[in-house]
C-alpha cells in the first residue's frame, strides 16, 4: 500500500564492480615475461609430451648425445702407405629428464548463502574467483622458474671475456650517462661465438631493458652513429621480468637461446576446461568436477577440482611445472664450447 507524504524518497545505495568506474589496469599477473616465454608456441618441444604424454602419466626420457671428436685427436702421419688398425672406441653420452609431483595449490572456500543479497551473479563470483586463483598461481609458478632457470645457466664460449660465467657489460661510456654505442655489438659477438644457432631472449632487470629503449628511441646520434640503425642490426627480443630482477637485481639478465630450456608439465586430472562452463553453483550442484585450465595469461595447464558439499564449494587449483636444460658436457672438456648449454646471463656494470 503506498502514502503520499511530502517528503522525496531517497535514493537507494548504487553498486557497481571498482573496474568498471576507474581504469583498474588489470594488472592481476605481473609482468613474467620469462614464463611466457618458455611455454610459448615458439620456444616449446617435443619432451613436455614426451615426459607427460597425458594426464597422471609420466615417463623417464632418456636423451642420447655424442660429443665432437677433439681436433686434438686428429694425429700426423709421415707416410704414404696408409693405416689398417684403429684402436679408439667412443661411446656416447646421456641424460635422463623426469617430472615429479612437487608443485603449488591454491584454494578458496565458498558459502553460496553469502551471496543471497549480492548484486553480482554467482556464475561471475566462481569464474572470477577462479581467474584470480590462476593469476595467483602463474605469478607464483614464475618465482619458481627464475629459481630453476638460474640453475640451468651454462657457460659461454672460451671465446667470450667473462667474469666466472657472466658477461660483463657496460650500457653507458665512462663517467657519462651516455649510452654506450658499441653494447649491442659486444652481446650479439657473445652471442654467435658461443654458437647460439636460433633467436636469442634477453630477459630480466631494468638496466638492459632501458638501455634497449633507449636505443629504440634513437637517442644520441650526437655521437655521430646511427643508433636506431644499430638495433636495427643487433635486435633482439628483451623483456623486464619483475620475478628475475627481484631475485637477481636490476643488472641481471638472462640470455636464451630459443627451445634451450623447456617446462614440463604434469597434470592428475582428466576433462577440459571447456567443461568448467557447466559447473552448477546452486544449491543442487554435483559432487565433483576434475579437470585441467589452461592459464589465459601464460598458458600453462593447471589441475582444477571442484566440490560440492553440504551447501559448500571447494576450489582447489594445482600446478605442476618445471623448467629443464641442456646437458653441460655437449662438448668435450677444452673445447671452445665446453660448459655451454645456450642458457647464459648478462650482467650490467656502468662506472
Amino acid at each position: 500500500m503506498s502514502t503520499v507524504t511530502s517528503a522525496v524518497t531517497t535514493c537507494p545505495e548504487l553498486q557497481d564492480a571498482l573496474e568498471n568506474l576507474f581504469p583498474t589496469c588489470d594488472n592481476i599477473v605481473k609482468n613474467i615475461p620469462l614464463t611466457q616465454f618458455l611455454y610459448s608456441p615458439e620456444n616449446r618441444g617435443n619432451i613436455e609430451f614426451m615426459v607427460s604424454p597425458t594426464f597422471a602419466k609420466t615417463r623417464d626420457v632418456l636423451a642420447v648425445y655424442d660429443q665432437i671428436i677433439p681436433d686434438s685427436e686428429a694425429t700426423s702421419i709421415s707416410d704414404c702407405e696408409g693405416n689398417c688398425t684403429a684402436t679408439t672406441k667412443r661411446g656416447d653420452l646421456s641424460t635422463t629428464y623426469t617430472m615429479d609431483c612437487d608443485g603449488f595449490m591454491v584454494e578458496e572456500l565458498f558459502d553460496p548463502a553469502d551471496w543471497r543479497q549480492s548484486c553480482e551473479s554467482n556464475y561471475n563470483k566462481v569464474t572470477k574467483t577462479i581467474l584470480k586463483m590462476i593469476a595467483a598461481m602463474d605469478n607464483r609458478m614464475s618465482k619458481s622458474i627464475v629459481t630453476e632457470v638460474s640453475g640451468l645457466i651454462g657457460a659461454w664460449s672460451s671465446f667470450v671475456a667473462t667474469t666466472g660465467d657472466t658477461l660483463v657489460v657496460s650500457t653507458e661510456l665512462a663517467s657519462s650517462a651516455t649510452p654506450n654505442p658499441n653494447t649491442w655489438a659486444d652481446i650479439d659477438l657473445a652471442l654467435m661465438q658461443t654458437g647460439y644457432c636460433n633467436p636469442a631472449f634477453l630477459v630480466g632487470g631494468s638496466d638492459l631493458y632501458r638501455y634497449n629503449r633507449l636505443m629504440m628511441a634513437g637517442c644520441c646520434a650526437s655521437s655521430g652513429l646511427n643508433l636506431e640503425q644499430m638495433f636495427a642490426l643487433y635486435g633482439k627480443a628483451v623483456a623486464w621480468d619483475m620475478h628475475v630482477e627481484q631475485a637477481l637485481g636490476k643488472e641481471m639478465t638472462f640470455a636464451l637461446m630459443q627451445g634451450a630450456i623447456q617446462l614440463l608439465t604434469l597434470n592428475m586430472n582428466g576433462g577440459s576446461e571447456t567443461e568448467i562452463g557447466y559447473i552448477n553453483v546452486g544449491m543442487g550442484a554435483g559432487t565433483e568436477f576434475a579437470g585441467v585450465v589452461n592459464s589465459p595469461w601464460t598458458g600453462l595447464p593447471y589441475d582444477l577440482t571442484v566440490r560440492y558439499d553440504c551447501r559448500k564449494i571447494h576450489l582447489i587449483l594445482e600446478g605442476r611445472v618445471k623448467a629443464v636444460g641442456m646437458p653441460i658436457d655437449m662438448r668435450p672438456a677444452g673445447d671452445y664450447l665446453d660448459g655451454v648449454t645456450y642458457a647464459n646471463i648478462i650482467q650490467v656494470t656502468n662506472t
